[in-house]
């Protein structure tokens, strides 16, 4: 049984949209443990992650 070359072509692009979506939620993730870390105030730590979201908006 031969698969189509859309399904194959639709399968990397999921993973390709789930892996982006996993990096993008990263900084999330890591916001509590550099506040930690840096000793950053709540003002201050969502800056980094701001200026990411500009770029990729």
């Amino acid at each position: 049984m031969r698969v189509h070359r859309a399904w194959l072509v639709a399968g990397v692009a999921f993973v390709a949209i789930l892996g982006a979506a996993g990096f993008r939620a990263t900084p999330g993730v890591l916001i509590t443990p550099l506040h930690e870390e840096f000793g950053w105030s709540t003002g201050r730590s969502p800056s980094p992650s701001r200026s990411t979201w500009s770029c990729t908006a």
